[in-house]
């Protein structure tokens, strides 16, 4: 997802998730500004666990900008927003919706 770059004047970024699985399971949450070099350590990630049905969620934007071990992460310039599966065990479809900056 190419997000809106500037993010400076925000708070929170909320976002839901439907799932239509029956059983819980988790994904995650990656979130990189313009000077990432690409490594683990230089990008916000994140666990997020979802129960069948509606999931809310709220990053304080504070956690973002911290996230880079080496750095802040520049607000003002925020390039990608990734959400991805990892050892799932089958693929089905997420509904991702009101993802916004509060």
């Amino acid at each position: 997802l190419e997000p809106y770059p500037d993010w400076s004047g925000y708070q929170t970024l909320s976002f839901d998730i439907y799932s239509p699985l029956d059983t819980s399971f988790s994904i995650r949450n990656r979130i990189e500004d313009f000077t990432h070099d690409g490594s683990l350590l230089d990008r916000f990630n994140r666990t997020l666990h979802l129960n069948p049905g509606e999931n809310h969620f709220a990053i304080a934007i504070s956690d973002i900008t911290l996230a880079p071990q080496s750095r802040e992460m520049d607000m003002l310039e925020i390039a990608a927003i990734h959400f991805f599966g990892v050892d799932l065990r089958q693929y089905d479809t997420l509904y991702f919706d009101n993802i916004r900056l509060q």
